[in-house]
């Protein structure tokens, strides 16, 4: 037999794949492939990679899976977790070599939107808050909703949701997410237009209307009655309350509401409380001022005396009272807080 003969059945003897003095040698890692390279997943679904290295049964030192973005997804053995809405790269590294899959994660499919209201009636100027309510709750967080109405010169919408009523007639809101929406139908009927001198009654409660702006939809009201003439005493605390708006009569008897000794210290205001309720209120001396023009009319409805008090303070001890003049004016006068008066009106504004 010759000599190359000799040395083939040398390395077959020897099993190996490379023959050259019977030293085997060991294949290299030359790619790593993931079983998918591209995934679509919602938010808080999972998916499993697998991989292949080529060649078959390759040996390797070091294997690791990463996330390029762990707020969009993170991934553990190859198991995929989608995190929030956005783009990652999962990575598998083995040794020097990789393979990569683009994570896609979109937000839960929204099923259905739901409003609070489905029907509502309004008056004018009127406003209401609108709130949808997003199925399933998981896509709540990633909905985006888009609000509108049929006829903004009846209602119109705000990015929230707050409706404000405009003029009379009908319109639907509707709040949209993608394809999905739900719908409200909103009725807008007219403010009633007053006179003065007209009665104006709310919660039971008359008065009658002393002033009114060119619409006629907004103004202010006496009440029916005043205040008995042993209870009308504007105080008997001798402090200094704050009470001292010219113009805000509601301010000034908040501030009554809220001071020391109330409200037995001051019986003219627990009069109105118990009689009127928190939303009337004591006039202020420019608020008083405007009976004064139009006195004839406002007499032919109720009786109102020629002095009238007024919920502005002066001092400790004194408040501010008009006196009638009778052509239609009046003049200022001082009034202690202590004495009795007959004549304390409330108001009501609308």
């Amino acid at each position: 037999m010759k000599k190359i003969d000799l040395m083939l059945v040398a390395a077959f003897a020897c099993g190996m794949t490379v023959i050259y003095g019977c030293e085997e040698q060991t294949p290299e890692l030359s790619s790593v492939v993931l079983s998918q390279s591209e995934i679509t997943l919602e938010v808080g679904m999972t998916a499993t990679l697998t991989y292949e290295l080529q060649p078959e049964g390759v040996e390797y030192q070091t294997i690791e899976w990463s996330s390029s973005d762990e707020s969009v997804a993170v991934v553990e053995d190859g198991t995929v977790t989608a995190v929030s809405p956005g783009e990652a790269v999962i990575t598998l590294a083995v040794d020097n070599l990789t393979g990569e899959c683009l994570v896609t994660v979109a937000p839960p499919a929204v099923e259905s939107v739901e409003l609070n209201e489905t029907e509502v009636v309004m008056s004018e100027e009127d406003t209401l808050r609108l709130v949808a309510a997003v199925l399933p709750v998981e896509a709540a967080e990633y909905a985006s909703l888009v609000w509108s109405t049929s006829d903004e010169e009846v209602a119109t919408v705000s990015v929230d949701g707050l409706v404000t009523a405009v003029s009379a007639g009908e319109a639907v809101v509707t709040v949209s997410c993608g394809e999905i929406s739900a719908q409200c139908a909103i009725t807008v009927n007219a403010l009633p237009v007053y006179a003065v001198g007209d009665v104006f009654e709310v919660d039971g409660k008359q008065g009658v209307v002393v002033y009114v702006d060119e619409s006629g939809k907004h103004g202010k009201v006496f009440s029916m009655t005043s205040c008995p003439y042993e209870t009308g005493i504007w105080s008997t605390s001798g402090i200094l309350t704050g009470a001292s708006s010219e113009t805000d009569g509601r301010a000034n008897t908040e501030a009554i509401r809220n001071a020391e000794g109330y409200p037995d210290a001051f019986p003219a205001y627990k009069w109105l409380d118990e009689n009127y309720g928190g939303d009337w209120y004591f006039p202020a001396k420019e608020e008083v001022a405007l009976v004064f023009p139009v006195m004839n009319i406002v007499r032919n409805v109720v009786w109102v005396g020629g002095m009238l008090p007024t919920s502005t303070e002066i001092d400790e001890t004194t408040y501010r009272f008009l006196v009638y003049d009778y052509v239609g004016g009046y003049t200022e006068d001082v009034y202690e807080k202590a004495w009795e008066s007959s004549d304390f009106y409330a108001m009501y504004e609308f």
